[in-house]
């Protein structure tokens, strides 16, 4: 036994020597990697950051901080922490992205430092003596400057995947600790379980893909040393482990099979594997053969497999997967070899993203925490030679070229996400079947104040995707500039069955308040109230329950044109459907503004019960802060602005 840990311990000695010299140069890298993303801070906010984000102007202290950070309805975690870091930045919501996008660098460059950590870990309790001591180093270049990153960190809102992916490595280089003390015939600290197990819940927090780092997890219990038994409390860590990844998938693979058609998706259960095979084939593919540009965050387009000949190809790609992965585990099992462990790392950081769960069918920044794996395939195989030959030589070759040639792409990348208005017209061409393109260069347009660009790029949309929240936007915008739009006519019976859009609530909030002014007069107000109520009635929504925004809607073109007590009855439903604070607060400081100052104390009174006292994150916030003096503080206003009011009238 002592033999075995003198062993141990020259091969850690041995795998240590350069770690110092190894992170220097990574810190020196680094910068580069931060020039390189950098090109993007003069980007914009986009797509679903609104989504996501719009709700941080709301953050003005810790009760609304708290509020916000548990409001999400990403999944079904919410994802809290994410939001949390958005929060932080609530005063530059829509003025200043560079310091979401700032932030979402630095995040990245702390990833590159875990992943170099990880690596080293893995590599060095494996005591394998084949793979060379620049393994981990070399993956960590590659990994930080994929081209593929681009759309991980420069796109705001996905910040919550580099989150995910912070804790989920920070939760594995915790067991790693833990191992190599095993292995030292060291009594192991169960701290380092702790803060595993707590890693993993603040990644599943940031976003629910972290989920699969548990069994990442029980893949790591592989490398203890076998001849000392674990303690209880590991043996136990390892069982949980693997209880909830049989349970995890389970859950997947019975929720992709509990229908043959997703809810609100153009595609069956059926479909979607097959696509997702080609689609894996595609991740691959673009890993080792990166492209300078490509579609950005627009894939809506992206081929559905329909065709016998497409899902035999499929069904090829999908054997080629199975066997690979099969093959992998018992190699990983029976002998230890990382290579298999990393392909697995690969395919097991795909498994809820990309087979099952009715997501959209592809998205590059789902490679993000995955190609962790591919990187070290790539710099185990081009250093694996360590001998002075033709071979060593030729693959060392491709290894610096690879490299560059990532730099170069990822250069080329953040800098048109850093060029707004070049960004969405190349995306907008390059996805011309793609209405959220051509939205998405809508939008940019309008901001650069070229009206007439933003219609045209609308109009393309409504021939793609007949949306009837298309026409409506660009009558918008046609309004905002001051001409009209004869031959485009807002097909008020197509909201009662359109495509559930996060974006349709703020069409129609931009509706309601544009037709409040005397110079717009493309709808009438009956028109306007039909929209709505077809909105409220459209079963995409009826089944999301999401009718509440459009109620709220509703209510206030009712005040406008003094149908009070039936924008409060509206204010009611929307209130029962949302009972949340905020929503409350908002739409009685709407019937205060419209003089309702009784109605708008009554308002309040009614809800206070549902809302507050019985809320669960009422009583979270409110052990940190009273938010019954905002309650009040809203019913004096009332109460002084009826007084006032009728002194006035005096």
């Amino acid at each position: 036994m002592p033999d075995n840990r003198r062993l141990i311990t020259q091969s850690v000695a041995h795998w240590s020597y350069s770690y110092i010299t190894q992170l220097i140069f990574l810190a020196a890298y680094l910068c580069l990697v931060f020039y390189l993303f950098g090109q993007g801070l003069s980007g914009t906010f986009l797509f679903d950051d609104y989504a996501n984000l719009s709700e941080i102007s709301n953050v003005t202290d810790i009760n609304s901080f708290i509020a916000y950070s548990l409001s999400g309805i990403s999944g079904p975690t919410g994802r809290p922490i994410s939001l949390a870091s958005f929060a932080l930045f609530s005063e530059d919501w829509e003025n200043q992205a560079k310091f979401f996008i700032a932030f979402n660098i630095v995040i990245h460059l702390i990833n590159c430092v875990l992943v170099f950590i990880f690596i080293k870990h893995v590599v060095t309790i494996s005591n394998n003596k084949s793979i060379s001591t620049y393994v981990p180093i070399v993956a960590t270049l590659i990994w930080a400057v994929l081209p593929n990153h681009v759309s991980s960190v420069n796109y705001i809102v996905q910040r919550m995947t580099l989150l995910s992916a912070t804790f989920s490595l920070i939760s594995l280089i915790s067991m790693l600790n833990y191992i190599k003390e095993h292995n030292l015939l060291k009594p192991p600290k169960i701290a380092w379980l702790i803060l595993s197990g707590a890693s993993l819940i603040a990644a599943i927090l940031s976003k629910e893909n972290g989920i699969m780092t548990v069994l990442i997890l029980y893949l790591l219990f592989e490398l203890t040393d076998k001849t000392k038994p674990l303690p209880i409390t590991a043996r136990l860590f390892k069982f949980t482990a693997l209880l909830s990844s049989v349970i995890v998938m389970l859950i997947i693979i019975s929720y992709g099979f509990n229908s043959l058609k997703y809810a609100a998706r153009d595609f069956t259960v059926t479909e979607r594997i097959f696509t997702q095979f080609i689609v894996l084939r595609d991740y691959i593919s673009h890993f080792i053969f990166p492209r300078p540009i490509t579609n950005g965050i627009f894939n809506d387009s992206y081929n559905i497999v329909n065709t016998q000949s497409e899902y035999a190809l499929a069904a090829i790609f999908g054997l080629i997967i199975l066997i690979t992965t099969s093959f992998s585990a018992w190699r990983y099992f029976k002998a230890q070899h990382l290579a298999a462990f990393f392909l697995l790392f690969f395919f097991i950081n795909h498994f809820l993203e990309s087979t099952f769960i009715p997501l959209e069918i592809y998205f590059e920044h789902r490679n993000y925490l995955p190609y962790i794996g591919l990187s070290y395939l790539f710099a185990y195989y081009t250093t694996k030679n360590i001998e002075r030959n033709l071979l060593s030589i030729f693959s060392r070759s491709i290894l610096v070229l690879f490299l560059l040639t990532n730099i170069y792409f990822t250069y080329q990348r953040a800098n048109l996400w850093g060029n707004p208005l070049k960004a969405a017209t190349t995306w907008a061409v390059l996805n011309k079947n793609s209405a959220r393109a051509q939205e998405h260069a809508a939008v940019t347009f309008s901001k650069a104040k070229n009206m007439e660009g933003a219609i045209a790029f609308l109009v393309k949309a409504y021939e793609i995707d007949p949306d009837p929240f298309i026409p409506l936007n660009a009558l918008n915008l046609s309004c905002k500039a001051g001409f009209e739009l004869d031959n485009l006519k807002v097909p008020v019976e197509d909201f009662k069955s359109a495509k559930y859009s996060n974006r349709s609530f703020n069409v129609l909030v931009e509706t309601v308040f544009l037709s409040q002014k005397k110079n717009c007069y493309y709808l009438t107000q009956s028109s306007l109230l039909n929209i709505i109520q077809n909105v409220i009635d459209n079963p995409n929504y009826i089944k999301r329950k999401r009718q509440h925004p459009f109620l709220y809607l509703k209510g206030l073109v009712k005040l406008h044109t003094e149908n009070n007590s039936e924008a409060v009855e509206l204010f009611n439903q929307a209130i029962i459907q949302n009972p949340e604070p905020d929503a409350l607060l908002l739409k009685a400081r709407n019937l205060i503004n419209y003089q309702l100052c009784e109605e708008a104390v009554m308002f309040l009174d009614k809800h206070e019960n549902s809302v507050y006292k019985n809320s669960v994150k009422f009583k979270i916030l409110n052990t940190i802060s009273p938010l019954e003096e905002k309650f009040d503080q809203l019913r004096d206003r009332a109460s002084n602005r009826c007084s006032q009011t009728i002194m006035d009238e005096k």
